[in-house]
């Protein structure tokens, strides 16, 4: 006798699958822009963190579509691979350093024209969104890792 596949399991699959998709478009996209691509590769963290998020999207692609199929190789890969991403992530946010908030040439020229107040208050925007992105970030790879642990999941797998 068959499993039946669970709500959570469909929607939190899909879902896996539909985010990363977004994430890849967005990274690649990214990558592509102009002023990105002359600094990609010189700052260490840059260096490891574009091939690192291009390589997890598409493993999560990948295992969201087992999980479908309800592999448990990929409920415990995608639950390796959740936590591998948490420990990047949280080196991440240590590591990066105020290079990484700067601005394309038109926005500096932008700023120029800012009072120091103004300034300040994008700075402290865009710290804002860093530790947002990062924290949400942080929080879907432990909620992806908490939920494909529970008992009344791993048992559909089996």
């Amino acid at each position: 006798m068959e499993n039946k596949k669970s709500i959570g399991i469909k929607i939190f699959a899909c879902f896996i699958i539909i985010s990363s998709v977004c994430v890849l478009w967005n990274v690649l996209g990214l990558a592509k822009s102009e002023g990105v691509v002359e600094n990609l590769f010189t700052k260490p963290y840059a260096y490891l963190s574009t091939p690192f998020a291009i390589l997890s999207t598409i493993l999560f692609i990948i295992l969201g579509i087992n999980i479908l199929r309800l592999k448990d190789w990929s409920r415990k890969s995608l639950i390796s691979l959740a936590i591998i991403c948490i420990v990047f992530n949280a080196a991440g946010f240590f590591l990066k350093n105020k290079e990484f908030k700067k601005f394309d040439k038109e926005g500096e020229a932008i700023m120029q024209k800012w009072t120091p107040q103004e300034r300040q208050a994008a700075e402290h925007i865009l710290d804002g969104y860093a530790v947002g992105t990062e924290f949400g970030s942080l929080a879907y790879f432990l909620l992806v890792a908490i939920f494909f642990t529970r008992p009344k999941i791993k048992e559909q797998f089996k």
